[in-house]
């Protein structure tokens, strides 16, 4: 996914990365919607790979994009690019030059998370009660506290939520209608149009479901 926080290729609307109050064509208030993250919703999607990279840096790029087409499973991979015609320095504050090195964490697996320009590197640890802050990274040596980076790309990865089964559709004569033996069986109605999962049994009235009335 290329994200330059507008809709360029239609000459400049906002799209749904774009920041609050962000003034276009389309908005010209300004927008009222809070953007939303791709990389959480790939991830709440159960993506098996999701990885973020950004137009600055080709060679992370390239890995990115390799390691994504190489992994066997759903790869998403988001891309912070800019848009030099309707939203120029997009992401200059975050992949700026001057600026980069403090905003960007490079996560490489089995390695500390560190940052910061030559000289002022900080590493991330984990304190005693498991909370996680930035401290100094020492000149020499390391400590056990230092967090690394784990990525995990593991092919033929399952969701670990439990699925319900879907109880069985049991046959039923062609143009019977009435309450189903089994409450809770799924029942298919015969309208080719709809299907009903009443528990209370199904009737069809038309081209809708609607619930089937007592008596014989």
């Amino acid at each position: 996914m290329f994200n330059n926080q507008i809709y360029g290729l239609t000459k400049g609307q906002y799209s749904p990365t774009s920041e609050v109050a962000k003034v276009t064509k389309s908005t010209p208030f300004g927008s009222l919607d809070t953007p939303f993250n791709p990389v959480s919703l790939a991830l709440g999607a159960e993506a098996s790979f999701v990885a973020r990279t950004h137009d600055m840096d080709r060679a992370h790029m390239q890995e990115t994009f390799t390691r994504a087409h190489q992994h066997n499973g759903a790869a998403f991979v988001e891309v912070l690019q800019n848009c030099n015609v309707f939203n120029d320095e997009a992401f200059e504050k975050i992949t700026g030059k001057d600026v980069r090195s403090n905003m960007l964490i490079p996560l490489v697996h089995g390695q500390p998370i560190a940052f910061g320009t030559e000289g002022q590197e900080r590493g991330v640890v984990q304190r005693s009660d498991g909370g996680l802050e930035s401290a100094p990274w020492p000149r020499s040596g390391s400590k056990p506290s230092w967090c690394t980076t784990r990525l995990v790309t593991t092919p033929g990865w399952r969701s670990p939520f439990p699925v319900s089964p879907v109880a069985p559709t049991s046959p039923r004569r062609s143009g019977s209608s009435g309450p189903s033996s089994d409450p809770n069986t799924a029942r298919r109605c015969p309208s080719r149009s709809c299907r009903c999962r009443r528990s209370a049994g199904w009737a069809t009235s038309g081209r809708s479901c609607a619930p089937a009335r007592a008596g014989p």
